[in-house]
């Protein structure tokens, strides 16, 4: 069952950075408005309704939409593996459709928010 969060202060906090990378990677391009708006309308409904159950499956463990959130838009260092794990997972299970889904946004925010941290931090 997904919990659904309304877009708290703290949500907020973590989801700002991600839809202003949005902006700054696609809004010079021309005619961009409407994937921007597809883009960062997809991120506010992650935030609004988070894949708790794509981590729990994963990780086995329990999360909470806050959590899931953190994990997606602004993780943690201790966070920075369920990346690999949902990935991988995400490749080896024929049946995981979601999971796929799941691991095709965390792309994206690696690409889109994540990527110098990650290449400066986790990638050798």
């Amino acid at each position: 069952m997904t919990e659904s969060l309304s877009l708290s202060t703290d949500v907020l906090d973590l989801l700002l950075p991600a839809l202003k990378a949005v902006q700054e990677e696609f809004g010079k391009m021309p005619n961009s408005e409407e994937l921007v708006e597809k883009v960062s309308a997809k991120f506010r409904s992650t935030c609004s309704a988070p894949p708790i159950e794509d981590f729990e499956f994963a990780l086995q463990k329990n999360f909470s939409s806050l959590e899931v959130c953190t994990a997606l838009f602004s993780p943690l260092e201790e966070q920075i593996p369920y990346y690999s794990t949902l990935w991988s997972l995400s490749l080896s299970l024929l049946e995981a459709q979601n999971l796929k889904k799941t691991a095709s946004l965390m792309l994206s925010l690696v690409y889109l928010v994540h990527r110098y941290v990650f290449r400066e931090n986790y990638i050798f």
